[in-house]
């Protein structure tokens, strides 16, 4: 291939990228495309991180910035943007994925336009039209947008630390080629521009760590830099990298909670949970490599899962796979590096997207796989494909015969996205329904156990159970978590929730047991305290399960979630002026909640404190205006007081938001005839 690079300089040549009017259209159109293809999971309630670290931690935000940064500090700049989703909206799980179908259109813009540059880059020697440049990298755009695997980096919350990650990765790189070839023509701009998103990307997910090397990559093989040329820019980049990559590895937690503890510490912890050795972790993950390989090109939907419990490589001859992948890894790389001087664009996307698995392939091992880790990784090969589909172009263009197959290839890939967003639209409907979602991964499970990773099937085992028994599938949900028990006796979660499970069935003798059980792994553990609280309630023993309430609020610390499940159970045993105690203590923590409002004047108000459960249902309805129960208590309250014009008011706000329920539309007209009556008097 010819390069417009000679001995270190660079000929400006004409970019082919799109031009500036035409970036806009291609954004709304990717935008649209985005929305019709993820927008079945939209509303569906937030998992995993997304649950306990954002959901769960609603009181943080409450508090501003600094206490939601403190949630996951080694992340800032995506903690920031979670922060300014809640401010907008509050902890709705619609805003937070409509903001990451923004993002992912901005990602696979930057995927086109990216991907036009190097195309422009490398000539090929069957010269192709810019037309066709351009309509290979539009297509391909629209392929990263809807492709499957992105499923897990818009519907799944959280990961909008790696859709950022992923976004300012791909911008940096190209402000860097576009600097370094003359592009971008102030040196000091462009490389200043490189930097700070390079800084934003390694600020919104540590896998970032990888662009400096990638860099060194691009030099070697899209440029064919010498070694002088290759010196300055790439240590000036480096060292910009590494102030940020340094500063931000003495913010590392391991998962994000607890006292600062570094990077050496945090990536040790994950090697105990995990269980593994390194050289099991490098084994398996030679058979992972393919597992995504399979993902991106044959995304069927039985292929595409968010986690899976993987068989764990403890030789290179067991499980017998291991041994093929291993050759297959090494046969990847051979034909990498032998393509440098042969097929240069192909090299390089190939070990981009192998480059890019390693960080959390081996710095993250309690998941041998996760189904959003190949995401930044696939513009690797997006590349690849690219300039295979240029190079067919190119052969046959002075083809008669043949001119057809360039038309033939862009219409393959036309139906190749529909077929793609079809599968992502099925994925992206499982969330809606977390029983539906929890069951695809278990089903997922290898059937021979033995040497199996644990902390994934725990997790999931857990989750699903979790979900059973809050609809009241208790039997199902015990099932489960004693299997999970068999994989960790001691996992107090699994323990608190069958305690939970048997207390459903009216077994509270069972319950009482693993409650107990939970509380020897952890006497500090709120949920086992005030579990074990609620039973002794059910057998009448007030003292003593109060004395475990006070246990549960005292270790709980700052989180208001026991003392909110307290006031609750004392509600269902009919002691409202207790209950409005724990429920305060809910609302002090979290002010901004509105169910806890809700729950604090629910009991003040059976607790005949009128005045003071008014002012508690009103806020409730100020953070959320659509809470239809406490707009009817209100009326009620109103009602009573006399006031009947406002209570009518309130009784039709509670109706139009919930018209099938009964107690508002009775209130509402008997309202309305006592009203009634009252004029006519």
């Amino acid at each position: 291939m010819s390069y417009g690079v000679t001995e270190g300089h660079f000929m400006r040549a004409r970019m082919i990228g799109p031009r500036p009017f035409l970036i806009i259209p291609s954004g709304l159109l990717f935008f649209l495309v985005a929305l019709a293809t993820y927008y079945p999971g939209l509303e569906a309630p937030m998992y995993y991180d997304s649950a306990v670290r954002l959901q769960g931690n609603q009181h943080l935000f409450c508090r501003g910035l600094l206490d939601v940064v403190g949630i996951f500090p080694q992340r800032p700049l995506a903690m920031l943007t979670f922060y300014l989703n809640y401010l907008v909206t509050g902890m709705d799980p619609f805003s937070f994925r409509l903001a990451n179908v923004a993002l992912i259109t901005l990602t696979s813009l930057a995927v086109t336009i990216l991907l036009l540059l190097i195309l422009d880059l490398a000539s090929s020697p069957y010269e192709t039209a810019s037309r066709d440049k351009r309509i290979v990298a539009f297509l391909l755009g629209l392929v990263f947008l809807v492709h499957p695997v992105q499923t897990y980096m818009v519907v799944y919350i959280w990961q909008r630390m790696a859709l950022l990650s992923c976004l300012f990765y791909l911008s940096a790189f190209f402000a860097y080629l576009a600097t370094r070839t003359g592009r971008i023509g102030n040196q000091i701009a462009g490389y200043s521009i490189f930097a700070i998103l390079a800084l934003c990307a390694i600020a919104s997910k540590e896998n970032a760590v990888t662009l400096p090397l990638v860099l060194i990559l691009a030099e070697v093989t899209l440029l064919r830099s010498n070694f002088r040329s290759l010196v300055k820019p790439i240590a000036i980049c480096s060292a910009a990298m590494l102030v940020g990559i340094g500063a931000l590895s003495f913010l590392e937690r391991p998962h994000g909670a607890g006292e600062s503890s570094g990077f050496f510490h945090t990536v040790s912890r994950y090697y105990l949970e995990s269980g593994l050795t390194l050289k099991e972790v490098a084994l398996s993950q030679c058979r992972v490599m393919f597992s995504y390989l399979e993902m991106i090109f044959l995304p069927l939907p039985a292929n595409v899962r968010l986690c899976e419990a993987r068989e764990i490589s403890g030789s290179i001859l067991q499980p017998l796979t291991t041994l093929p992948a291993v050759v297959g890894v090494a046969a990847y790389l051979a034909a990498a590096f032998y393509l440098l001087r042969r097929r240069p664009v192909i090299a390089f996307g190939l070990l981009f997207f192998f480059v890019n698995l390693l960080p959390e392939a081996f710095l993250v091992p309690q998941y041998l796989f996760f189904g959003y880790r190949p995401s930044l990784s696939m513009f690797g090969l997006l590349l690849v494909l690219a300039d295979l589909l240029l190079l067919v172009s190119g052969k046959v263009a002075n083809s008669p015969r043949l001119r057809w197959l360039p038309a033939g290839l862009a219409l393959t890939l036309c139906v190749g996205i529909i077929g793609l967003s079809a599968v992502t639209r099925s994925k992206a409907e499982l969330w809606n329904d977390p029983i539906v979602f929890w069951g695809d991964v278990v089903a997922g499970f290898p059937h021979d156990s033995k040497n199996v990773e644990k902390h994934v099937r725990l997790q999931a085992l857990n989750n699903l159970a979790a979900e059973l028994d809050g609809k009241g599938r208790h039997d199902e949900a015990i099932g489960l978590l004693k299997r999970a028990l068999e994989i960790n006796p001691r996992d107090r979660h699994s323990l608190v929730t069958l305690g939970r499970a048997y207390a459903g069935l009216g077994n509270s003798a069972e319950a009482k047991v693993y409650y107990e059980r939970a509380l020897e792994v952890n006497p500090g553990f709120a949920e086992a305290l005030v579990g074990l609280g609620d039973v002794l309630m059910t057998e009448n023993h007030r003292d003593s399960a109060t004395s475990y309430f006070e246990k549960a609020v005292e270790a709980a610390g700052d989180n208001p979630a026991p003392a909110e499940t307290i006031g609750e159970i004392l509600m269902k045993s009919g002691d409202p002026a207790r209950a409005a105690r724990y429920f305060g203590r809910s609302v002090q923590l979290d002010p901004c909640s509105a169910p806890k409002h809700y729950g604090l004047g629910k009991s003040l108000m059976a607790a005949g404190d009128t005045s003071a459960s008014l002012i508690h249902l009103k806020r409730t309805i100020e953070i959320d205006p659509r809470h239809w129960k406490a707009h009817n208590d209100v009326g009620v309250l109103l009602a009573r007081m006399g006031l009947l014009d406002a209570a009518v008011a309130h009784f039709k706000e509670a109706v139009r938001i919930n018209p099938e329920d009964v107690p508002s539309r009775r209130n509402l007209e008997a309202a309305l005839q006592q009203r009634g009556r009252e004029k006519a008097r």
